[in-house]
């Protein structure tokens, strides 16, 4: 259990590294970009400038389609609004995820483990409902990583995740033991663990919505032009360019809240 934090931990530092280090990752995304959009514009140009007889200079100025914001920077597609992968390089990121899937594979160790030692399904104190539930959370992450790009909200999930498993470990710690008769009860198992399935997929939405305002104020700031506020002061953190719009956030917040409900 104490590896599987300290491995939360370094991937927690890396996925805050990578959202520190956003506006240098948005200038490359941009620049390839950028090149991708000349390279395939280049070729029809050159044939619509011969058959005009235009001159040459008139040819190498590449087409501008990329939308302006309106704080005057080119604004090309950086993140997907459906969540899905765009091809973004992201080292630091994809690091912290690769040291996730190992932090998870410890930590299911150490609750199989207890579990084993104890006799008993690893859900039965508070210290086991809190470091179950972190594995969960961790591993719903993983899970919604195969099918949308959620790196963005890497280090407010990983960050809860080592903050449960700090509040088991000071504030609950209970040595391995058989529970009371009143539990001794096999909705031990199915009543906790979907109490334990629902906390994933609500830290998730958690960090989705709170992300979501964030965005909003900022696309409310963006629109009127401002400066002023937590919406100007939005408005300019080049992180909040890799987020999806707070409509897209919301929508799918509310799905993946909608499941979690019925848990």
């Amino acid at each position: 259990m104490m590896i599987a934090a300290f491995i939360y931990t370094l991937a927690f530092i890396l996925f805050t590294v990578d959202t520190a280090q956003s506006s240098r990752t948005i200038r490359r995304l941009e620049t390839d970009l950028a090149t991708e959009h000349e390279s395939l514009t280049a070729q029809p140009m050159k044939v619509a400038t011969a058959a005009a007889g235009l001159p040459p200079a008139e040819a190498a100025s590449p087409p501008s389609e990329l939308k302006d914001t309106p704080n005057g920077a080119r604004d090309p597609e950086l993140v997907d609004e459906d969540m899905a992968y765009i091809g973004t390089r992201r080292p630091l990121a994809n690091t912290a995820i690769a040291l996730t899937v190992v932090a998870v594979a410890a930590h299911a160790f150490a609750v199989v483990s207890r579990g084993l030692a104890a006799h008993r399904w690893p859900l039965g104190n508070m210290y086991e409902f809190l470091v179950g539930a972190a594995l969960i959370v961790a591993l719903v992450y993983l899970l919604a990583l195969l099918r949308r790009d959620l790196r963005f909200i890497g280090s407010f999930v990983l960050g809860l995740v080592v903050a449960m498993m700090v509040a088991a470990t000071i504030g609950f710690p209970t040595p391995i033991g058989h529970v009371q008769p009143a539990l001794q009860s096999p909705w031990l198992a199915i009543h906790v663990s979907l109490a334990v399935l629902s906390i994933g997929l609500f830290v998730l939405t958690f960090a989705m919505n709170v992300l979501q305002l964030l965005q909003s104020r900022r696309e409310r700031a963006l629109a009127e032009n401002t400066a002023q506020g937590w919406g100007g002061f939005l408005a300019g953190r080049q992180f909040m360019r890799l987020v999806p719009k707070a409509f897209s956030l919301e929508n799918w917040a509310y799905r993946i809240n909608a499941v979690a409900f019925v848990f």
